[in-house]
């Protein structure tokens, strides 16, 4: 199964939006809180959409709005066009690869405590590789590095 995008946070890119967030699943209960960089993943067990669209299909999501609301500018921010946006932006987008693993990838680490303490462990101005663990029972999370060096690692798990 591929990475699945899950959640976005704008915290900032000198753009039309600024600290919103965009939920693209309801597999999990996402939290997100700026204040004190605090991220917690929850797994809905009441998801009602299960098995809605048959086996093949397991998620529908639409961006709409009026002109000039900011679709395009988070397509572009997930897609190929992020070199429109400044060193000065942040935000992150997380992606569920299986279980309780995943993907976070973004720009300023310091949105969330975790990963910047796992950056400012590794002694480099940027992680390459961290795994980020849920515990769903305790909602705990934890991170990992693995290597300083994209090179060492085929296997990258975030991004920043």
């Amino acid at each position: 199964m591929h990475p699945t995008l899950i959640y976005l946070y704008i915290h900032d890119i000198d753009r039309c939006l600024k600290q919103e967030e965009f939920t693209f699943t309801n597999d999990f209960v996402i939290n997100y809180e700026y204040g004190n960089r605090s991220l917690k993943i929850k797994k809905n067990e009441n998801n009602p959409y299960i098995g809605m669209w048959g086996g093949n299909i397991s998620n529908i999501n639409l961006i709409v709005g009026k002109n000039g609301s900011g679709k395009s500018t988070v397509l572009d921010l997930l897609g190929s066009n992020r070199h429109k946006y400044d060193y000065d932006s942040k935000w992150f987008a997380i992606f569920h690869n299986v279980g309780n693993r995943f993907t976070i990838e973004g720009q300023f680490p310091g949105l969330i405590k975790e990963v910047e303490s796992a950056r400012l462990a590794s002694n480099t101005h940027e992680v390459y590789n961290v795994q980020l663990y849920i515990n769903f029972e305790s909602l705990r999370l934890s991170v990992t590095t693995r290597s300083n060096s994209p090179a060492e690692n085929q296997d990258i798990q975030f991004l920043y």
